[in-house]
């Protein structure tokens, strides 16, 4: 809708001002998701995700302009007077839904805090803590935190994604599956940064225990890739309880290992 309103506006002015560049820079503006995979030669989806609020924003601002500037007299004040109801109803719906994602990705910050803490504590009181220590596994934020973003199978919502979905590919939206049989609506209210800090950037927890420093814990991190595979290799082969059952850190001769979660099938 937000791209049609957009190209509408840019034919207009086109024919109004009888210039090209109109439909040329809107069509330029649609554009730029695609370029940005290009640039980074791989799918971004999340990246081209942020985009759409601009685009959208940027349609109902056009929009506006569109039906408001026509409009003489009294017409033109009944317009105005819609265009701000409008605009009152678009706002505060805005607002609620970004109030209600920043609370949830607040009680998850708090959630990976009093983690990282329990954990903290758990190696302090029963471990060696002057081992390396190496995380393993995924976590799964708790459901009673992300409920919204998430969809039951049998939901008329999910029936409605799936139809479109399986159109383009029908094992498109089983990646969005979750471990207790759900549908993620919304991905990112899912992913913690205790799942993305177990392999960030290098494939080490250096994430995590920048995260540990920030809450005052400090810890030995191992940073040797081997040691990695081996411990998650290891976690494995002893079917390593996940955080948080008895049994979540196992200390070896080199090393301790923390599972998180379950691993990623």
């Amino acid at each position: 809708i937000a791209a049609a309103v957009l190209m509408l506006y840019c034919m207009v002015q086109a024919l109004r001002h009888k210039r090209i560049i109109f439909p040329v820079c809107g069509g330029a503006i649609l554009l730029i998701p695609g370029l940005m995979m290009l640039i980074e030669a791989q799918t971004t989806p999340y990246r081209a995700s942020q985009y759409i609020p601009l685009v959208c924003g940027f349609a109902v601002l056009l929009l506006t302009e569109l039906l408001y500037e026509p409009v003489k007299g009294k017409a033109q004040k009944t317009a105005g007077y819609v265009l701000v109801c409008l605009f009152i109803v678009c706002t505060f719906n805005q607002c609620t839904e970004m109030n209600k994602w920043f609370y949830v990705d607040y009680l998850k910050y708090e959630d990976a805090k009093n983690t990282m803490n329990t954990i903290a504590y758990d190696l302090k009181k029963n471990h060696d803590y002057s081992k390396p220590i190496i995380f393993v596994g995924s976590y799964e934020v708790p459901d009673s935190i992300v409920e919204d973003a998430g969809l039951e199978l049998h939901s008329e919502e999910f029936y409605r994604i799936r139809r479109h979905a399986d159109r383009l590919d029908k094992h498109l939206k089983e990646k969005y599956y979750t471990p207790n049989g759900r549908y993620k609506l919304a991905e990112t209210p899912y992913l913690s940064v205790l799942n993305w800090g177990i392999s960030a950037f290098d494939l080490t927890n250096v994430e995590l225990f920048q995260f540990w420093e920030m809450h005052g814990h400090s810890f030995c991190m191992e940073t040797d890739l081997k040691q990695y595979e081996k411990a998650d290799k290891q976690a494995r082969q002893t079917n390593q309880p996940s955080w948080p059952q008895k049994g979540y850190i196992q200390e070896t001769e080199e090393y301790i290992i923390v599972k998180l979660g379950d691993f990623p099938s």
